[in-house]
């Protein structure tokens, strides 16, 4: 799969000497090594990924001058003018580089290494004032990268708040795409160790890896979206992964009914022992466990009503309702019928329906009735009231989700008593 390599650029470190910035020699995992005076070119010429795209971030003031090649003298004019243009002479500051000569950069590094460069510059000052300004710039660079591209992110050079604030808007965009969709990002370093006067390439790809992990625990912790978690635990944790994903479609497509299903495999799931494994899928196991602590009753009732608990909980309010809705027919059916009918449409239209409405009006559980109601309106896609012509108000849905959950607690306890 082709790559976009992201790298930044600072003021460097220049030999006193000849004024020019420093050598140094970058050796690979594979023991091939490359004297070069940036990074950047030690991983194109180095061939270590397949480059399709480079983005090249810095401030107007960086050192520029670097990437030019010093024994191409057609480009002397290039390199002076980058140079005297972002090296500050005694008390004045350095202007920077001009719109042109970053246009003139782009065309010329595009040319000699075969791949399409984007420069983009912001002021020196990286501060609080001036932060979302930068952060704005390399958002906007890195939302034109390709959709199938891979990101290798250098954060060898540049001031160390760039890497910083790269990465983030890397993770800004990852987050902004499909969030079932895992953003292919690695990260790669060059450690100067100067007693041995050698850069080591160093692969730090795990650092996105534990950003991944944190993010897609959050999801699933906050809004039980368990897709992305599944997809990083299948390799470690398969039926795990396999009763999440399954939970999250039946939450999706409001399934309430095969919670129960959903409970088992979660449960055969947990007998696997992870104590030797990441502290990251023993978190995951955790808020697994939790969720079937919480959701595991003697009766199917009981579950859904847990389930929709979990559900208005975590947010989700419309799988709630019906969820709710769900439980009190299911203890009607349960009382009057059998579980055979669970779920039978016909059933309820013909016996279940005027049990349930006898039941209500018996016992003033009027509650059940808003409900219902607004299990209706949300299956007619929040329709206009017929008396009213008004909408139903979102703001009203947690009254009446609470009122009707107590509602379906006193049902329970009379369908017990209820000989």
């Amino acid at each position: 799969m082709a790559y976009t390599l992201i790298s930044s650029v600072g003021t460097g470190m220049y030999n006193e000497k000849d004024g020019k910035y420093k050598n140094t020699r970058y050796q690979f995992l594979n023991g091939h090594e490359c004297e070069t005076r940036i990074f950047l070119h030690a991983l194109l010429t180095e061939r270590y990924k397949d480059f399709e795209q480079v983005m090249l971030i810095g401030s107007y003031t960086s050192s520029w001058d670097v990437f030019i090649d010093e024994t191409d003298d057609s480009k002397l004019d290039l390199w002076m003018a980058l140079k005297e243009a972002c090296e500050p002479k005694e008390k004045t500051p350095a202007k920077g580089i001009s719109e042109e000569n970053r246009k003139l950069l782009e065309i010329y590094l595009s040319k000699r290494y075969h791949i399409p460069f984007t420069i983009a510059v912001h002021v020196p000052k990286i501060d609080e004032d001036t932060s979302q300004e930068i952060f704005d710039i390399y958002t906007r660079l890195v939302s034109t990268l390709k959709p199938d591209t891979r990101v290798l992110l250098d954060i060898t050079h540049g001031f160390r708040s760039m890497p910083i604030l790269l990465y983030q808007a890397i993770q800004f965009h990852s987050l902004a795409r499909n969030a079932d969709a895992i953003f292919p990002v690695e990260l790669v370093y060059g450690e100067y160790v100067p007693d041995q006067k050698i850069s080591y390439v160093r692969n730090l790809s795990p650092y996105w890896d534990f950003y991944e992990y944190a993010s897609c625990l959050r999801l699933f912790e906050e809004k039980l979206n368990a897709k992305p978690l599944a997809k990083k635990l299948f390799p470690y944790w398969e039926e795990g992964a396999k009763a999440l994903e399954r939970l999250s479609k039946i939450i999706e497509c409001n399934y309430s009914l095969q919670i129960v299903e959903v409970m088992k495999q979660i449960n055969n799931a947990l007998k696997k022992d992870l104590t030797d494994q990441f502290e990251w899928i023993q978190k995951a196991k955790g808020i697994v466990a939790g969720i079937y602590q919480r959701l595991h009753k003697d009766t199917l009732p009981g579950m859904l009503y847990a389930y929709s608990q979990l559900l208005e909980e975590k947010g989700l309010i419309t799988q709630a309702v019906i969820a709710l809705q769900v439980c009190a027919e299911t203890a009607i059916v349960q009382k009057y019928a059998s579980d055979a009918y669970i779920g039978d449409y016909d059933w309820w239209k013909d016996y279940g329906r005027d049990l349930y409405k006898k039941l209500i009006n018996g016992n003033r559980l009027y509650d059940l009735y808003q409900l219902e109601n607004l299990r209706n309106e949300i299956a007619h896609g929040g329709a206009r009231d017929k008396g009213t012509k008004q909408y139903p108000s979102p703001e009203s849905y947690p009254r009446i989700v609470k009122k009707g959950s107590a509602a379906v607690v006193t049902l329970f306890k009379i369908l017990k008593e209820e000989v």
